[in-house]
């Protein structure tokens, strides 16, 4: 049998990688399909059901199974509805609960607190300005040093509101300033 599948494997890779026109003749597809059939028909089904997953089932295995880029779960939207693992092994969905413990060498999360709809408090979590400049018009354009993991809680046309330390010529803490500004 391993013989029969190796060639069976190499036809059906022949057929699934042919990129001329007229390559995958009625006759190379046929005979491929016609070698499947033969070799599945040697099987019993329950023989079949110990090499086999079922998708019409519950099913499972004893052994490691590899998918190929990504796993999904549920009707998978990014952000939306469901889940999914990627090949990189990064996790999405709704929530997570461990029954004993979380190792992880980093943990980014992002709390917002919203107040009828309208006003929203957020802890800056060290959120730093990368950079800025002034506009010439009265206004700046300022430019968060945030990182893949630091998700924002503000959409365009918000109004926001920070506080900030600001310092005399010498450097010394001269007190605080508020600022009203708006995500564009």
């Amino acid at each position: 049998m391993p013989d029969t599948l190796d060639i069976l494997r190499k036809l059906a890779l022949q057929i699934r990688n042919a990129s001329s026109e007229g390559e995958n003749t009625a006759e190379r597809v046929g005979r491929t399909l016609v070698g499947i059939l033969n070799l599945l028909s040697k099987y019993s089904p329950e023989e079949l059901e110990k090499i086999f997953l079922r998708k019409d089932k519950e099913d499972g295995t004893p052994f490691p199974m590899t998918f190929g880029d990504w796993v999904k779960f549920g009707e998978f939207l990014t952000g939306i509805s469901g889940g999914c693992i990627d090949k990189n092994g990064i996790l999405e969905m709704e929530e997570g609960i461990f029954r004993k413990r979380l190792f992880v060498p980093e943990i980014a999360y992002n709390r917002v607190t919203y107040f009828k709809g309208r006003m929203c408090a957020s802890p800056g979590g060290g959120c730093t300005v990368k950079e800025w400049s002034d506009n010439g018009d009265g206004s700046y354009t300022i430019t968060p040093d945030l990182t893949d993991a630091d998700g924002l809680s503000q959409f365009v046309d918000d109004i926001l509101t920070t506080y900030f330390v600001t310092k005399n010529a010498e450097g010394k803490l001269q007190g605080f300033e508020e600022m009203k500004f708006r995500v564009t």
